[in-house]
């Protein structure tokens, strides 16, 4: 079930390819029997349907965001937040909207230290931002599961993911040299939306091309 919802809301690419083999099969029957009108009549009107098909696919997956859609666009949101102009400030309104209240945010003694509420969590990427002169991070390998069994009730579902955020700074304590972070993150779905409820401490991982 999972996986025909993924195929048809989130990456319906496979359902547009046998749409057009199905097109491509039907047009090469109508083709060949084009001497027979009945036949060829009821071969045409079917022609219609994978485009028709088509249309509803490209419908249903543009206006329904899934969950999983909208964790991805809050961790990307997140990370563009520090390209702004403003980006201290630009990150720390963004964390603050998806963060939420009651979190628990372990970021690792070399990172900022275990326990962190929201206040405390948005200071320690505050410094990042600021003392090391953070200037971009790339969100990579990210992916996002649902642990099975849950209701869908606001407060009550919430979604796990794991992914790996690249770092550039320009400072003389850093320098230039990207750092890559691994990071495992527990969301809970409010009825503002998905929000962080806990954060496990990150691991620093080699940097690997994309």
């Amino acid at each position: 079930m999972e996986s025909i919802k993924i195929a048809l809301l989130e990456d319906p690419l496979c359902i547009y390819i046998l749409l057009a083999v199905a097109e491509l099969v039907l047009a090469g029957l109508w083709r060949s029997r084009r001497a027979r009108p009945q036949g060829c009549k009821a071969l045409a009107a079917c022609l219609l349907a994978p485009i028709a098909l088509a249309g509803v696919v490209f419908a249903v997956e543009t206006l329904v965001v899934t969950d999983r859609e909208q964790i991805t666009a809050a961790l990307t949101e997140m990370a563009d937040s520090v390209d702004g102009e403003d980006k201290s400030a630009g990150a720390v309104q963004t964390l603050r909207r998806y963060i939420d209240e009651r979190a628990v945010v372990d970021l690792g003694d070399d990172f900022g230290g275990m326990g962190l509420n929201l206040t405390r969590a948005v200071g320690a990427a505050r410094i990042m931002i600021e003392q090391y002169d953070l200037r971009k991070v790339t969100i990579r390998k990210l992916k996002v599961d649902f642990p099975e069994g849950q209701s869908s009730d606001a407060g009550q579902l919430r979604a796990e993911t794991s992914f790996t955020s690249v770092f550039s700074f320009d400072s003389p304590e850093l320098g230039k040299r990207p750092m890559a972070l691994k990071w495992n993150l527990v969301w809970i779905k409010r009825r503002q939306g998905w929000r962080v409820q806990r954060v496990r401490p990150p691991q620093q991982v080699a940097l690997l091309q994309p």
